[in-house]
């Protein structure tokens, strides 16, 4: 039969799969996407930033390096360097300063924080 060969999907042949490039901030993405809501009911405002910070939990004992990606006067969203298990309650140490922090949310390297109001401060 002529010359023609039938395309890879009629002949069953295996080729190595396309895999789909995932960018590095692809799940930052995924995350606004899916919080865009949640964003009209925010107090404050969120910058989008990127500052190297330490989260360090309540005995000082766990220290995990991050980067702040948002920040607001009421919170941060943070991304870790790997998947980490970080304390519900944390300080989170940037820009010389210091913010009691609680975990609202925590998907994969990524997670959000409130900024926890110290009595009488």
């Amino acid at each position: 039969m002529g010359g023609l060969r039938p395309s890879c999907a009629l002949t069953g042949s295996i080729d190595k799969p396309r895999t789909k490039s995932v960018s590095r901030h692809s799940l930052a993405e995924r995350i606004y996407a899916v919080m865009e809501e949640w964003i009209e009911q925010r107090q404050h405002v969120r910058q989008h930033v990127r500052i190297s910070g330490m989260a360090v939990g309540a005995d000082g004992l766990l220290r995990v390096s991050v980067v702040i990606v948002n920040l607001s006067r009421s919170g941060a969203m943070i991304e870790t360097v790997e998947d980490s298990a970080l304390p519900d309650e944390l300080s989170l140490l940037f820009n010389h300063t210091t913010e009691l922090s609680r975990k609202i949310w925590h998907e994969g390297r990524l997670a959000g924080f409130e900024f926890i109001d110290l009595p009488g401060a």
